[in-house]
Formats: C-alpha cells, sequence, structure tokens
C-alpha cells in the first residue's frame, strides 16, 4: 500500500484497473499506461506508468490523475504522486 500525502491506494487496484481497460478493448486513453523515463526514482528504465484511478474512469476520458504506480524494466514498483512544481515524487510504502 502507498500513502501518497494522505491518499492510500494498492498498487494491486491500479493494476486491476488497466487490465480492465484492456480486456474493454480500451487500449491507451488519456495517454495511460505509457512508458516514461524517470530518473529521480532509480530502477532500470524504461519505467511504465499507471494512473490510479475508480474503476476506468480514467481510461474512459474521464478525471485526470495525480496518483500513479509506476513499473521498471525488472518489475519494481513505485507508488507516485504529481504537482506541478515538482514533478513525479516518490510515495511512502506502508507494509
Amino acid at each position: 500500500m502507498y500513502n501518497c500525502r494522505g491518499v492510500k491506494f494498492y498498487s494491486q487496484s491500479v493494476f486491476a484497473s488497466a487490465a480492465k481497460a484492456h480486456s474493454l478493448n480500451l487500449g491507451q486513453v488519456n495517454d495511460y499506461p505509457q512508458e516514461i523515463v524517470l530518473t529521480n526514482l532509480g530502477g532500470i528504465p524504461p519505467h511504465r506508468i499507471f494512473p490510479m484511478v475508480l474503476d476506468t474512469e480514467v481510461y474512459q476520458g474521464g478525471p485526470l490523475s495525480y496518483f500513479f504506480v509506476v513499473v521498471d524494466r525488472n518489475g519494481r514498483e513505485q507508488g507516485l504522486v504529481f504537482n506541478t512544481q515538482n514533478g513525479y515524487q516518490p510515495c511512502q510504502l506502508i507494509l
């Protein structure tokens, strides 16, 4: 579970949304999921970024997300929060 400035979410929920969007043949909508290179995370690029959304809303043109899970080439996960001042910032991992 990740804590991003008080918003808590499970990476499994993020991936379930992506899988559901894929199974509905929505493909890539609102530019998600996408590959990006993040220098402040470590891991082996490219990274694949998935938005945290309720169900599949963001894939259907719904509201934009500010909370994400990013996965590097080796499958290492990290929660992220985005803000306009600092860009993508790591979230706290809660065990």
